[in-house]
């Protein structure tokens, strides 16, 4: 278990994901989640951050790419697997020394970065009701003031939707 703050902790996963994301290039969509996690099904069994990223456009050379994660991930200490399941599929997994976790997905029609930080000590479910309440001051804050509820719902993260019908309120607060 890691002893990162949950800023640590976040800054570490967005530095491994960009640097995976930039060394591939193109466009991305960025579905990483600002809302931590739990380790495990107890609160105190600590935190960590996943999210997901999907490349706008198909990489050409999938076996390149791939070789070139390997290549990177190597060189920084990372436990690193590749298997190809088809002609056309590439899965490259890298395991950071600090356990963060990145599942990079290359196939002819989508390309997939996914990944998991490493698990930190900490009570979770504080950690991530604090995430809940700075995600919705920094959305307070940017958002216009004549946007419709319905629209400010839209752009909240599922995870918030989750926890608030798991704990019995409304799906968007």
């Amino acid at each position: 278990m890691q002893h990162m703050t949950p800023a640590e902790a976040r800054a570490d996963y967005k530095k491994q994901v960009d640097a995976i994301q930039e060394l591939l290039g193109g466009e991305w969509d960025n579905y990483d989640s600002p809302i931590a996690e739990g380790c495990a099904a107890a609160s105190e069994s600590g935190f960590y951050y996943r999210g997901a990223r999907f490349r706008r456009e198909p990489i050409a050379d999938y076996d390149a790419a791939g070789a070139a994660a390997v290549a990177y991930w190597e060189v920084r200490g990372y436990e690193v697997r590749s298997v190809a399941y088809r002609p056309t599929h590439r899965l490259v997994t890298g395991i950071a020394p600090n356990g963060t976790t990145i599942y990079l997905t290359l196939e002819d029609n989508r390309n997939r970065i996914g990944a998991e930080g490493p698990c930190n000590e900490g009570n979770w479910d504080d950690v991530s009701m604090d995430d809940l309440r700075r995600v919705k001051e920094q959305r307070r804050n940017t958002s216009p003031p004549n946007r419709r509820r319905a629209n400010r719902c839209a752009q909240i993260p599922s995870v918030i939707d989750a926890r608030n019908l798991h704990e019995g309120r409304p799906g968007c607060t």
